[in-house]
């Protein structure tokens, strides 16, 4: 968590200094569509998960915005032959930079951003074993952020994003040794509304 914070106050005072632009700040909701990359865990939980998101930033430099983001999403999934059914909890946090492209096609602007990734999972598969029934740890990742904003009505955007998450959550029984990991790497699209002040 210490580095994700050291990280987050790097992007925050490096670009703080950078004021060549009007300041204007943003703050927008995501509903997400999130499609995890791992088969076992599209079998257990499905794909397709909804997550909200809320994600604030200001611009800082011409081409360039530094942003904040949070992500939680919860889902039950069904297994066939067992009374229990799985579980995901996951919350994330992200903060970055990200650079602005101007299109000329109505009043858009594409943008490409890149940060940390903290997350913390809380996963019950009953398929476990009795150690690994309740996976309750965090883990560290990163985010690679791509899209399209549309400036309507002055003070609105929408956002229309693609998001590529890395984060893998280790697992540990007891003893101490590695019985397997939760790899909640995947991709979170859909488009989201904002106001810009």
């Amino acid at each position: 968590m210490k580095y994700f914070l050291s990280l987050c106050t790097f992007f925050a005072v490096f670009f703080s200094g950078l004021s060549a632009r009007e300041p204007e700040a943003f703050l927008t909701y995501r509903p997400t569509i999130f499609v995890p990359f791992s088969n076992d865990f599209r079998k257990t939980i499905g794909e397709g998960l909804f997550a909200n998101q809320f994600e604030g930033g200001f611009f800082t430099y011409p081409d360039w915005s530094v942003w904040g983001n949070v992500s939680y999403l919860s889902r039950t999934g069904d297994l066939s032959g067992f009374r229990d059914s799985a579980k995901i909890q996951l919350l994330t946090l992200s903060a970055g930079a990200s650079y602005h492209f101007a299109m000329n096609i109505w009043n858009c602007e594409g943008y490409l951003g890149v940060g940390p990734l903290y997350g913390k999972a809380n996963f019950v598969d009953p398929r476990q074993d009795r150690d690994n029934v309740n996976l309750n740890r965090d883990a560290l990742g990163a985010i690679v952020k791509f899209g399209f904003i549309y400036h309507f009505q002055r003070c609105a955007q929408l956002d229309l994003f693609c998001d590529y998450q890395q984060l893998v959550v280790k697992s540990h029984v007891r003893s101490g040794s590695t019985k397997g990991n939760l790899t909640l790497s995947g991709l979170n699209t859909g488009i989201g509304l904002g106001i810009v002040f």
